[in-house]
C-alpha cells in the first residue's frame, strides 16, 4: 500500500510539474556564477554578466555584438567587441587592440602599443596647412614654402628643390663690363650695385668693342680692328688671341662706320661685322674664338648700329637700329642669305640697336635715347612694347644673366629687370664721371655675366 502511494506521487510530479510535496532541486553541475536570468554557466570560472551570453568552457569566444572576451586566447570578431588581452586580435571595424602583440587590420582601428601593426595608413601630418605633408615639405612651419611654391630671391628654398636663390630665377650676380673708350674693365659681385676696376684690356682704344663669355670659363674681348683678347681671371689680366676676320673683311678697320658684336650659344660663338658700304657678315666659331667661318650675310645697311643675340640652341637674331627700320633677321643654319622676319620698332627714331634673348626664350630689343623695350615670342615676327626707361643717358648694351636682364648706359647707370623686361630699376653705376666721356651709345661698352 505504501509503495503504491509513492509511485503515484512520482507520476503526478512528472505530469504536473509542481505539486505539494514535489520540491525543485538545484543544478548539481560544476560551480558557476549566474548574474542574469537565462545565463547558463557550465564550467568553473566562467562568468556571464549579460543576458543571453552562454559560456561553456574557458577559452570560448563570443561572436555576438556586445560580448567581450577578456581572457587570453579569446578573439572577438564582431563589431563593438574589443580584445584587451595580449594575443587577441580584433578584425572588425571599430574594434581596437591596445595590448602589445595585437594587430588591427581594419580601417578605423588603431594600435597604440609598440610592435603593433596597423594595415591602414594613418593621416599625413600637415602642420602649416599648405596642402603638403611634413615629410614632403622642407619647412612645415611656413605655408609659403612647399614643393609647388614659386622660387623668389629671398635667401630661402621656396620650392623645396634644394636650391636657394638659383641663378635660373635670381640671375648671375658676377658681371663684367668693358669700356671701349680706354679698355677699362669693371666688375661687380653684387648684381650691379657696386663696381670696381678689375683691370685693363690692351685693346686698340678708343674703339667699338664686344665682349663674350667662352665655354672654358674665360671671356673674349674684341674691337672693330679685329684684335682679340682673352682673360681667365675676371678681367684682371689678358692675353692676345687670333685676329678676327672682321678686322679685314673689306672695310677700313676701326672706322666710325664699322661695328662688331659678339654672343655665345651652346654650339659656339657668333660675331657680326657691319659697315654702311657692304652687306652684314655673320661669323661662327666652334673653338672659343680660335678660328671663325663666315656663315651668312644680310642686305647692306645705311648705318652701323646693329646687334645680335644667340639662343642656347645656336639660332641667331640680328637687329638693325630704328633709323634703319629696326629690321630683325633670323639665322637657323638653313640659309646663308638672310631676309628680315619682322621689325621691333616702327617709330623710325632711336640710335643703337640692343638685342638679347631672355630666360624664357623671348627676344628683348631696345633703342634710345628715350628707351622703350620691346619683346617678341615668335622668333622676331611680331613685337610689342615691354617696359621703358625715360632718360637721356641712353642704353648701350643689354645682357642676359640667368633669369635677370641688365641694361647699361654708357653714362654709368645700370638697370636690372627681374620680370623679363616689364619693369627696370636702377641698381648701381659703373665707373666714374670722368670715365663716362663717350658721346655715342653705340658699341662703346659691352657687358657679360661670369660663370
Amino acid at each position: 500500500m505504501k509503495l503504491n502511494n509513492l509511485w503515484s506521487l512520482f507520476l503526478a510530479c512528472l505530469l504536473l510539474g509542481v505539486l505539494p510535496g514535489c520540491v525543485e532541486r538545484p543544478d548539481r553541475g560544476s560551480p558557476g556564477d549566474e548574474d542574469t536570468a537565462g545565463d547558463d554557466d557550465d564550467t568553473a570560472g566562467d562568468d556571464d554578466d549579460t543576458a543571453g551570453d552562454d559560456d561553456d568552457t574557458a577559452g570560448d569566444a563570443d561572436d555576438t555584438a556586445g560580448d567581450d572576451d577578456d581572457t587570453a586566447g579569446d578573439d572577438d570578431d564582431t563589431a563593438g567587441d574589443d580584445d584587451d588581452t595580449a594575443g587577441d586580435d580584433d578584425d572588425t571595424a571599430g574594434d581596437d587592440d591596445d595590448t602589445a602583440g595585437d594587430d588591427d587590420d581594419t580601417a578605423g582601428d588603431d594600435d597604440d602599443t609598440a610592435g603593433d601593426d596597423d594595415s591602414t595608413p594613418e593621416p599625413a601630418v600637415d602642420n602649416d596647412g599648405d596642402g603638403f605633408a611634413a615629410n614632403d615639405d622642407c619647412d612645415d612651419s611656413d605655408p609659403s614654402v612647399h614643393p609647388s611654391a614659386f622660387e623668389i630671391c629671398d635667401g630661402i628654398d621656396n620650392d623645396c628643390d634644394g636650391q636657394v636663390d638659383p641663378t635660373t630665377v635670381c640671375g648671375v650676380t658676377d658681371l663684367l663690363l668693358l669700356d671701349g673708350y680706354d679698355g677699362s674693365v669693371y666688375g661687380t659681385a653684387d648684381a650691379g650695385v657696386t663696381w670696381t676696376l678689375a683691370g685693363t684690356a690692351p685693346i686698340s682704344a678708343p674703339a667699338k668693342v664686344a665682349l663674350v663669355s667662352r665655354a672654358d670659363g674665360g671671356v673674349l674681348a674684341t674691337t672693330t680692328h679685329g684684335d682679340t683678347w682673352v682673360s681667365q681671371d675676371g678681367g684682371s689680366t689678358w692675353s692676345a688671341g687670333p685676329v678676327g676676320p672682321w678686322g679685314s673683311d673689306g672695310v677700313p678697320s676701326g672706322s666710325p662706320a664699322h661695328n662688331v658684336a659678339l654672343d655665345a650659344a651652346a654650339t659656339g660663338l657668333f660675331a657680326i661685322s657691319t659697315h654702311s658700304s657692304r652687306d652684314g657678315h655673320l661669323y661662327e666659331s666652334t673653338d672659343d674664338g680660335g678660328t671663325w667661318n663666315l656663315v651668312a650675310t644680310w642686305p647692306m645697311q645705311t648705318g652701323m648700329d646693329t646687334d645680335l643675340a644667340a639662343t642656347p640652341l645656336g639660332e641667331v637674331y640680328i637687329g638693325n637700329s630704328p633709323y634703319e627700320g629696326a629690321l630683325v633677321y633670323h639665322y637657323d643654319g638653313s640659309s646663308s642669305v638672310l631676309a628680315p622676319v619682322g621689325s621691333y620698332d616702327s617709330s623710325g627714331s632711336g640710335g643703337a640697336a640692343n638685342l638679347e634673348v631672355d630666360v624664357t626664350g623671348a627676344m628683348i630689343a631696345a633703342a634710345n635715347p628715350e628707351v622703350t623695350f620691346f619683346s617678341s615670342a615668335d622668333s622676331g615676327v611680331t613685337w610689342g612694347a615691354r617696359g621703358d626707361w625715360i632718360d637721356p643717358r641712353a642704353v648701350g648694351t643689354i645682357a642676359n644673366a640667368g633669369a635677370v636682364l641688365y641694361a647699361v648706359s654708357v653714362k654709368g647707370p645700370v638697370l636690372r629687370s627681374e620680370d623679363q623686361g616689364w619693369t627696370w630699376l636702377p641698381v648701381g653705376d659703373w665707373g666714374t664721371v670722368a670715365t663716362h666721356n663717350v658721346s655715342s651709345s653705340s658699341g662703346w661698352i659691352d657687358l657679360v655675366s661670369l660663370p
